[in-house]
C-alpha cells in the first residue's frame, strides 16, 4: 500500500467516525464517502465509534 493510499484511508476513516459521532446513518456516510451502502469496511470503522456511544456502563461508573 502506498503512503498516499494509507493517508487517504486515514482521512476517510476519520471523516466517517466524525460523521457517526454526530449521529449520521451508515447509508448517508457511505453515499458521501464513496462506499457501497452496506460496506463491511465502513461498518468496521463505525463499530469502533458505536461501542463507545452504546456503552451500557456510560454514566454508571
Amino acid at each position: 500500500m502506498s503512503r498516499a493510499s494509507s493517508s487517504s484511508r486515514i482521512l476517510l476513516r476519520a471523516a466517517a467516525s466524525s460523521s457517526r459521532l454526530k449521529g449520521h446513518d451508515q447509508i448517508v456516510i457511505a453515499k458521501q464517502g464513496g462506499w457501497v451502502p452496506h460496506s463491511k469496511v465502513l461498518a468496521g470503522y463505525l463499530e469502533v465509534v458505536d461501542q463507545w456511544e452504546d456503552n451500557a456502563l456510560l454514566g454508571v461508573l
